[in-house]
């Protein structure tokens, strides 16, 4: 089950679809050069994730509409002030990801007849896993004004 989840300015709205999830993670670095002295050592500092999730799901024609507006919102491409989340099981583990939309599915000329496999994908940059605390954002699971966000 994935979930996709966009928070703006402490309000957030949650989207479940039956999905199955490719998970690639890959580690990069900022800076990742040949040595000027020695052209066998390689230089790597900085290191940073960049993840990709390839998701397919089997979706209803409402529901490929719910999905594809989800995913065209500004939050989906990464909108100033708006986080974007996906959430799904892995390994008997939930994990969160803030992700960008990477690739949109293909749009078919009439929705009402989506009936196979839609496939997108997100795309998550990030130094250090943190995942998002619900109970955290504000106006939620607390009283309001204790808790300003993140």
């Amino acid at each position: 089950m994935l979930k996709i989840i966009s928070i703006i300015d402490g309000v957030f709205s949650i989207d479940q679809f039956e999905s199955k999830i490719e998970y690639k993670p890959k580690l990069k670095y900022k800076i990742d050069r040949v040595s000027a002295i020695n052209p066998t050592v390689r230089i790597k500092k900085y290191p940073y994730h960049e993840d990709i999730f390839e998701v397919s799901s089997v979706v209803s024609p409402a529901e490929w509409k719910t999905l594809y507006n989800r995913l065209n919102s500004p939050v989906g491409n990464g909108l100033e002030g708006a986080i974007f989340f996906i959430e799904f099981e892995r390994d008997e583990e939930v994990v969160q990801f803030s992700v960008v939309v990477d690739e949109l599915p293909p749009s078919p000329d009439d929705s009402r007849f989506v009936d196979e496999e839609v496939k997108y994908s997100f795309v998550a940059i990030y130094e250090n896993y943190t995942p998002i605390d619900l109970a955290n954002v504000y106006g939620y699971g607390n009283s309001y004004g204790e808790n300003y966000g993140f």
